[in-house]
């Protein structure tokens, strides 16, 4: 909710929050969920480079596992930002 009302610092406080529970109980699939919300606030703040390693470890995390819409949605995000990225 707070990165739908513009409170960007709000939302990656929360979503880190969220994604350390996640990360300690070992869910891959929701960690990557969320570090796709997260990435996508890095990238808007112009924080690529931040975006790009968070979403490549979470795919990395995610290998071997069976694809879903999970890994197509940090697959695309990762893409997506590729492309994008002035380097």
């Amino acid at each position: 909710m707070a990165w739908r009302r513009g409170r960007a610092d709000e939302a990656v406080a929360l979503l880190t929050e969220a994604l350390t529970f996640l990360e300690r109980e070992n869910l891959k699939h929701p960690v990557a969920r969320v570090s796709s919300v997260i990435a996508e606030i890095d990238y808007r703040a112009g924080r690529v480079s931040e975006a790009v390693e968070r979403l490549e470890r979470a795919l990395a995390e995610l290998r071997g596992e069976e694809p879903d819409a999970d890994v197509a949605e940090a697959s695309a995000q990762l893409g997506r930002f590729l492309i994008l990225r002035d380097e």
